[in-house]
């Protein structure tokens, strides 16, 4: 399936709804640290949850469950609730349209 059909498909039953929520994962090193570059899971006041995620280098990865596209092997992961500050920002805002970057390693 091509790009836009997924973003389609992932997004489609959450246009024109409003942001609620998110969270993003921390892995845990010698200390609990941000994985700043996704993934990250947007859930929405119609109930509808987007997990958008990289499943290997430059290779966008979305659906509309908790899972993620690969495996956490014996690493240690929590999930974070609404800690970035610019993204708070965004929450209670309604969904009209999705689009990807067109930038080299950018959505």
């Amino acid at each position: 399936m091509n790009k836009v059909a997924v973003i389609q498909k992932v997004f489609g039953k959450c246009m024109g709804a409003t942001l609620v929520g998110y969270s993003t994962a921390e892995i845990f090193f010698d200390q609990w640290e941000p994985l700043n570059d996704l993934p990250i899971r947007l859930v929405f006041d119609n109930g509808q949850i987007i997990a958008v995620a990289w499943s290997k280098f430059d290779d966008l990865w979305l659906s509309n469950d908790l899972s993620l596209p690969f495996d956490i092997y014996d690493s240690q992961i929590r999930w974070v609730e609404n800690a970035i500050e610019d993204i708070n920002q965004l929450l209670g805002g309604v969904i009209l349209s999705v689009s990807l970057g067109q930038g080299y390693l950018e959505v």
